[in-house]
């Protein structure tokens, strides 16, 4: 991708989330898989925002834009299943205590 005045540089790549192996379709399942992709969406969108910000201000100063490729994680991680979905019911679950418990207040 070229910005003037920043040259070239690489996006970063998508996330990689396998959320399509659901053991039972249901409701709740669909609500965690539009929720995690919007989320990884938000964090792309986010990330890449921040970096073309970065980049114009080292244009500005006459710096070379930062190359986003050489901060990628080299291992992706892979969760299964039964696994994914119970970290989503526990973030869901953190995220309605807390709701909650700031209600009180």
């Amino acid at each position: 991708m070229h910005i003037d005045g920043l040259g070239d540089y690489s996006p970063l790549p998508p996330l990689d989330v396998n959320l399509s192996d659901t053991s039972a379709p249901s409701p709740w399942a669909d609500a965690l898989r539009t929720t995690a992709q919007a989320w990884g969406t938000y964090q792309q969108t986010r990330t890449m925002n921040e970096l073309q910000r970065i980049n114009i201000d080292r244009a500005r100063a006459g710096l070379p834009p930062i190359n986003a490729s050489q901060y990628q994680t080299g291992v992706p991680i892979q969760l299964d299943a039964q696994t994914q979905s119970t970290l989503n019911l526990a973030i869901i679950g953190a995220l309605v205590l807390g709701v909650l418990f700031l209600m009180q207040r």
